[in-house]
């Protein structure tokens, strides 16, 4: 399911006429399409029955999107202590909270330690292990390297010998030695973002679960308590949405029950999530015809919401022309246009020699599948306001205004 062109054109006319956004001073604006969203966490809930699923706060931080998956009965994956807390202040509870950080203080772990029980928190080195207190008032994982590509860009790509994340399988003494020493009660992986390898995450995914059970089998000897959770990661591109239940196939056909039935397993998938749930509209300031190259039109989101897009490859949103008066550009007759950004750096493009239809000033462009890895980064360069925020239900006709426009602070 993905957000349709005609929904968008009519969530914008219905913002201006209900006076969600001001036609003239919001000259850009983010959606969150509700139905979409929806339809994303159905899907989870369907293919992975009884695992817990804390969607990632980097992919989408906004206070009314987390506030709505915490309804949903969906966890948080929080990546820093500032998401931690943006997830409770949305209202999660703190066993349904997954902290990530690789760069924990002292001090962060013991405001955890006072104010978040039952957080689930996964040591990223063994060197972190000594900074953990020998009774947590959270649940301790440690987060596990398998070493297994995954299909990953490189950028991506964290399950390497090189990567900072996790302490590699080739440790296994000195991780069985963790298990025996510090209050660890499960173990962690990410094998890294856009997998397309699903073989080897499962390849993965059992390294780490031979691992929990050879730990359990000499706990159980030591009189130890028994590692109870595994935890995932996530890591699952948007496109194609179908890879969810592929992925979940993979999970089940490779594990038996008696071995899921061990542990308590958790997720956190981000992108998937968000990405086709989420658009951008902005109106065309400029439209610059070109003799020897493509006409440039300009808008006023770029690089500062698109920033991963902007130094590596622009992800190639689907567009959406409207006319003037935010009606559909029906004009059939096509020709190529680079789709320029705000922002005085040379490489604030959008998408170069996009065909669409004759564009003129005024006229208003829709970027779909922008829910994802966009309103979280925004750039302060150029110190422009950051964009209304709003949600709609395609299926209803709801417009609702989440946030407003919004001056960056420094």
């Amino acid at each position: 399911m993905k957000t349709e062109g005609q929904s968008t054109a009519k969530a914008l006319q219905q913002a201006w006429q209900t006076g969600l956004l001001d036609r003239t001073n919001d000259t850009a604006a983010l959606f969150v399409d509700w139905d979409v969203l929806d339809h994303r966490l159905n899907f989870l809930r369907e293919e992975w029955p009884q695992l817990e699923h804390a969607v990632a706060i980097k992919s989408q931080p906004h206070a009314g999107v987390l506030r709505y998956l915490v309804q949903q009965g969906f966890g948080l994956e929080a990546a820093s202590l500032e998401e931690v807390k943006r997830g409770l202040e949305a209202g999660c509870a703190p066993h349904k909270i997954v902290f990530d950080s690789p760069v924990k203080t002292r001090e962060e772990l013991n405001w955890l330690q006072q104010n978040t029980p039952g957080l689930l928190v996964n040591a990223n080195a063994l060197e972190e292990l000594p900074r953990h207190p020998q009774k947590p008032n959270y649940r301790l994982g440690l987060r596990i390297n398998p070493e297994v590509h995954t299909g990953s860009p490189a950028l991506f790509h964290v399950s390497s010998n090189a990567s900072k994340f996790g302490i590699s399988l080739t440790q296994r003494a000195q991780i069985l030695d963790a298990l025996r020493t510090y209050p660890i009660s499960g173990l962690h992986l990410h094998s890294g973002s856009q997998i397309t390898d699903l073989p080897a995450q499962i390849k993965a995914i059992r390294l780490v679960l031979e691992l929990a059970q050879e730990a359990n089998a000499e706990r159980q000897q030591l009189g130890l308590a028994l590692l109870d959770w595994i935890d995932i990661g996530g890591g699952l591109p948007a496109s194609p949405w179908d890879g969810m239940r592929r992925y979940a196939d993979e999970f089940f056909q490779n594990t038996t029950p008696v071995e899921r039935a061990q542990f308590a397993w958790h997720t956190e998938f981000g992108q998937w999530v968000h990405a086709h749930a989420g658009w951008t509209v902005s109106r065309l300031e400029y439209v610059l015809p070109r003799t020897d190259a493509a006409s440039v039109a300009y808008l006023h989101v770029g690089a500062d919401l698109f920033l991963r897009d902007a130094y590596t490859a622009p992800r190639p949103f689907p567009l959406v022309p409207l006319n003037a008066d935010g009606t559909p550009n029906a004009n059939t007759q096509l020709q190529p246009y680079d789709i320029a950004g705000p922002l005085c750096f040379a490489g604030d493009y959008v998408a170069r020699k996009a065909q669409l239809p004759e564009l003129h000033e005024g006229d208003w462009l829709v970027l779909l599948e922008t829910g994802a890895n966009a309103y979280g980064l925004w750039s302060r360069h150029c110190s422009r306001t950051i964009p209304a925020v709003l949600g709609h239900r395609p299926s209803t006709g709801e417009v609702q205004k989440l946030s407003d426009r919004t001056d960056v602070n420094f």
